[in-house]
């Protein structure tokens, strides 16, 4: 856990739950590929905490279905996820999900595959999904920035859900770059969870 790196050489045998109880500068990324049909969650404890990404977030664990997440809702175990003020990856494996459930700030971020931001985030930087789905869930999940939605590596995705309650402001802009697809795969913005009802999206001119 010190180095942020769960490799193959390590095997869970339950579902961990991981408690910072300070502010934390990881000094590396996460990379988790450890053996196991189990989840893993980080959480603060006593209150909001902080940890500070030195690289990149990677989720490929041996067994998939496995699903990793950053913060609870809960303030007393709220885990905040500072991006060092660099751009940083955040790369998870088929049929394996990442979630962040408090703040995102001070960076950039690229996604690969399933992402599920609930917190209201406050990084600045661009945001680039290059293949998978980034979800903006509940009444708080958002960027503060432009969402940029790429097929060049595949399919690629931005949902606004609102299954759990109706957000504000998802985005400040959402652009779509189906440019370079592969296989006429796409670029696609999509809306869930309003019954019914559509919000007006505003969407840079070309």
């Amino acid at each position: 856990m010190i180095n942020g790196i769960w490799d193959s050489s390590l095997t869970l045998t339950g579902e961990q739950n991981i408690r910072f109880l300070d502010d934390t500068d990881l000094g590396t990324g996460m990379t988790l590929e450890y053996v196991g049909d189990f989840n893993v969650n980080f959480t603060g404890i006593n209150g909001a905490k902080t940890i500070t990404l030195g690289g990149d977030v990677v989720v490929n664990t041996a067994s998939t279905g496995r699903t990793i997440v950053f913060g609870n809702a809960a303030a007393n175990l709220a885990l905040n996820v500072d991006l060092g003020g660099a751009h940083r990856k955040f790369v998870v494996g088929p049929g394996r999900s990442l979630g962040f459930v408090n703040e995102i700030s001070n960076g950039s971020i690229s996604i690969y595959s399933v992402v599920n931001f609930s917190g209201s985030n406050t990084y600045i930087g661009d945001t680039r999904v290059y293949t998978g789905n980034l979800s903006l869930n509940g009444t708080m999940g958002s960027v503060a920035s432009t969402v940029y939605v790429h097929a060049t590596n595949g399919a690629s995705t931005v949902t606004f859900n609102s299954s759990s309650g109706t957000g504000t402001v998802r985005a400040n802009a959402v652009a779509l770059d189906g440019a370079g697809s592969i296989n006429a795969q796409t670029a696609t913005l999509a809306v869930a969870g309003n019954s019914g009802r559509i919000p007006w999206i505003p969407l840079p001119m070309p």
